[in-house]
């Protein structure tokens, strides 16, 4: 297995965090019909052998959501790099994909729970969200 890839998270950013408490929220109403939206993106990164961008997003869709508490856009990004068996192009990019997918939903369902843990409406999380084909995902 030591020839195996391996994707190794170097760094790891929130540039956008924006939650907005939704005053139109029914307190004793469903919870539940809060719709996201999903994108993510990979670049290689110029002038760094073997590094990669990551960019991961969720949203709140505001145009399919019922009763949602509130309003929000999460943005996270990583520098990755593919240790062990060399992969290029859409061959890494996918790679990427997989592996570092769970990872940043991870990192960004707890950054959510965390800007909403003292909002007037409590902790809002996010259900566990599947693992798709990434090319049925939309890009950002």
């Amino acid at each position: 297995m030591a020839d195996a890839s391996m994707l190794n998270l170097e760094e790891l950013f929130f540039p956008i965090l924006e939650l907005r408490t939704l005053t139109t929220h029914d307190v004793r109403g469903d919870r539940t019909g809060t719709m996201l939206q999903f994108g993510r993106r990979v670049t290689k990164l110029d002038n760094q052998p073997g590094k990669y961008g990551f960019g991961m997003s969720i949203a709140t869709d505001d145009t399919n959501s019922k009763n949602p508490p509130y309003k929000f856009v999460v943005e996270a990004y990583a520098i990755v790099s593919i240790a062990g068996t060399p992969l290029e192009g859409e061959a890494a990019e996918k790679f990427i994909e997989l592996h570092g997918a769970p990872l940043m939903r991870g990192a960004m369902r707890e950054r959510r729970a965390e800007l909403t843990a003292r909002a007037p409406w409590g902790r809002f999380l996010v259900k566990p969200i599947p693992l798709q084909d990434p090319q049925q995902i939309n890009l950002i």
